[in-house]
């Protein structure tokens, strides 16, 4: 935890909330720039040890990743009565809002995106061997070039040495046959929730809907999808692969890098990744201009310190990504507003928890209560591994 308080901080206004958490928008005082503080109360599970446990682990995986496409976290705060998570603002909101505002995207624009998700799954598995857990429209930003940003960690987990999962987590929608009939599963079920939301995508509606819970389970365990007669054969070929419900015979990360319908996305972005590069003088005078030691700065970010000097330059260092890294595609209507009869909006749904309710033997769900926490409201190949420059 951070030792200093919220004081470099200026909070503007509430930007969202959701489970125990309210989040801000807010000023770091000394770079100006704009970032997201998810404040979490003490109080509410003080006697909760599971969302402690999530709190925890989200904060561990952030410290560790660093990915252009997931979003930074700069510093945790903890005061008497709070844990304050400040995260990179992401001005574009939500792939959710964005969809029910424009409708759905072009397959053009939905393969980058996809592209960029997929490129994530593979850092976060092969270097860490994290599983997310909770793919979801509500769970990827746009920044203000409109290229993504992975948020919310605080359901993933690690699949270390081939262990599968037994725990239900994540968004009934989204989520897998193998978890909602609980089964034990793998990566593959992050692989079937990033199906999904590629359907949603270029449809505008998810696959599988029903207000029922148990009508639900069955739609996504049993019944045939019917896809939309404007998909190219190419992505529905794509879409079969990954919404296959043998999870041992669904397609893996590799095999989607390598499908004809997002295989030149992903190399294209990989490319831009690789060639992107940091322009450290213009960050160090910056700092030097802010009173900061850049030598010491430099020793500090090598030993993992957390403080003013390092969080400036984090801070610092995204910003230039945002400014200097391409526009994924140009915000415009694409189509008709979700809003319209054309097609259904799609809402924002909650998730599986350990707290379920019983169906029978055969598949356990919980009520539709829970609401997601949505951090703002704006704005790997095989090889190489890609991380945002030092």
């Amino acid at each position: 935890m951070s030792t200093h308080s919220l004081e470099s901080y200026q909070i503007k206004y509430n930007i969202g909330k959701g489970g125990f958490a309210q989040v801000y928008y807010a000023i770091h005082k000394l770079t100006g720039t704009k970032v997201a503080i998810k404040i979490i109360p003490k109080s509410k599970f003080s006697d909760d040890t599971d969302s402690k446990i999530r709190i925890q682990r989200e904060i561990e995986i952030l410290r560790k990743i660093r990915h252009p496409f997931v979003a930074e976290l700069f510093d945790v705060v903890e005061t008497d009565d709070n844990i304050c998570i400040i995260m990179e603002y992401a001005q574009n909101g939500t792939l959710l809002n964005y969809l029910n505002e424009f409708g759905p995207f072009t397959e053009e624009n939905a393969k980058l995106i996809f592209a960029q998700l997929i490129i994530v799954m593979k850092y976060l598995f092969s270097n860490f061997q994290i599983v997310h857990r909770d793919i979801k429209a509500e769970n990827i930003l746009l920044d203000s070039n409109n290229n993504i940003r992975v948020i919310d960690f605080g359901l993933s987990s690690y699949q270390l040495g081939g262990q599968l999962f037994k725990t239900q987590s994540g968004s009934p929608c989204y989520a897998s046959p193998e978890l909602l009939l609980c089964k034990e599963y793998t990566i593959a079920a992050d692989i079937w929730s990033a199906g999904v939301l590629l359907y949603a995508l270029v449809s505008g509606n998810l696959p599988f809907q029903d207000q029922n819970m148990t009508k639900l389970v069955q739609k996504i365990a049993f019944k045939e999808l019917d896809y939309p007669d404007n998909f190219s054969d190419q992505l529905i070929d794509l879409l079969k692969k990954i919404l296959q419900r043998d999870q041992s015979k669904r397609i893996t990360l590799d095999e989607i890098m390598a499908h004809p319908w997002v295989k030149d996305s992903i190399k294209t972005m990989t490319d831009k990744l690789l060639q992107f590069s940091l322009d450290k003088e213009m960050i160090n005078s910056t700092l030097k201009i802010l009173g900061f030691n850049t030598t010491q700065i430099e020793k500090d970010l090598y030993s993992n310190i957390i403080n003013q000097g390092t969080i400036s330059y984090r801070i610092l260092r995204r910003e230039y990504f945002l400014a200097n890294f391409p526009p994924l595609f140009h915000t415009c209507k694409e189509g008709k507003s979700m809003k319209s009869n054309s097609h259904n909006a799609i809402e924002a749904l909650p998730r599986l928890d350990n707290k379920h309710v019983n169906f029978g033997n055969r598949m356990s769900l919980p009520s539709q209560q829970a609401t997601p926490v949505i951090i703002s409201k704006r704005r790997h190949c095989p090889s190489p591994v890609i991380h945002m420059p030092q």
